[in-house]
């Protein structure tokens, strides 16, 4: 079965990280994932933009 793994179109890399929104949530006195941006960034050769990668299958 094949896995989607998003990929840098630069460099081919599959070190991808996204932005994203935490909230402090004063009940847990934790914060909370609240939401995930479009805009990425590769972590190797440091190409970023808004839906910048494509997804590619993994064996």
């Amino acid at each position: 079965m094949t896995k989607p793994v998003p990929t840098c179109p630069h460099c081919g890399s599959q070190n991808i990280v996204k932005d994203a929104a935490a909230r402090w949530n004063p009940v847990t006195c934790d914060w909370e994932l609240s939401g995930v941006h479009d805009y990425e960034t590769c972590e190797d050769c440091e190409a970023s933009g808004n839906f910048m990668t494509s997804v590619d299958e993994e064996a």
